[in-house]
């Protein structure tokens, strides 16, 4: 009997029994974000099922298409922070119901995407979506180091973790860039926060990761307001 094993999100396969101890995938969401299930650890099998969702936070806001893919609305906003979409999954041919999927954010990132912008007026456009800068750990949890910080490093896909490490390249996830240049298509770059102290955090294709610290303010980032639970204590 098929069922759900785990998720492709990014290029990458989260296992429900190895990756998931910790909740299920996704913990960090935001608009338009898009990833496919995983049934019987091939997505080839996918279209052997019938998929539905149920959720608790509004209509039109998930759907799943034949295939698998997930997809949330563009639309979608930090009101779902603490809501429930239940993805289920219906055998074609016997007519069964055969798994489950719960998806329950804790997390919840808007960007801008019209216009680059400096940190100052970055905190602006933040204050009026009524977010907050994100801590850079949300964004890419892993310790910052002073010698090798702003080096770009291999990141490590964890369920339950920052941005980066739940969704690895953004711009293969759903994930909206304001266009500048080859930049609009190439990596992501976000203004965060740790100690005081403003970064940019960065991922790109590979998908590698830096977070470079901007104390001069000098270059137009992508202003990104958050929501939730933070990682850091």
């Amino acid at each position: 009997m098929p069922k759900i094993t785990g998720v492709l999100v990014s290029h990458h396969v989260f296992d429900i029994k190895k990756d998931m101890a910790n909740g299920s995938f996704p913990k960090t969401l935001f608009p338009g974000a898009t990833f496919q299930m995983v049934v019987d650890n091939d997505v080839v099998s996918n279209n052997t099922l019938d998929w539905s969702v149920v959720t608790n936070a509004g209509d039109n806001l998930l759907t799943v298409n034949q295939d698998g893919v997930v997809s949330f609305s563009k639309d979608i906003d930090e009101s779902c922070i603490g809501k429930t979409f239940v993805i289920f999954a219906k055998d074609k041919a016997t007519g069964k119901f055969v798994s489950s999927y719960l998806i329950k954010p804790h997390r919840f990132f808007k960007p801008c995407t019209v216009t680059w912008k400096r940190f100052d007026d970055a905190w602006f456009w933040i204050e009026d979506k009524k977010g907050t800068v994100p801590a850079r750990r949300d964004i890419n949890n892993v310790p910052f180091d002073e010698l090798t910080g702003e080096m770009f490093h291999d990141v490590k896909r964890e369920v339950n973790s920052g941005l980066f490490q739940e969704w690895g390249f953004l711009l293969f996830s759903g994930w909206t860039n304001p266009v500048r240049g080859d930049i609009g298509s190439l990596e992501s770059e976000i203004f965060t926060l740790e100690n005081d102290r403003i970064f940019i955090s960065t991922v790109n294709s590979l998908p590698y990761s830096r977070d470079i610290r901007d104390d001069m303010d000098s270059q137009p980032v992508q202003a990104v307001a958050f929501y939730g639970e933070s990682v850091v204590s």
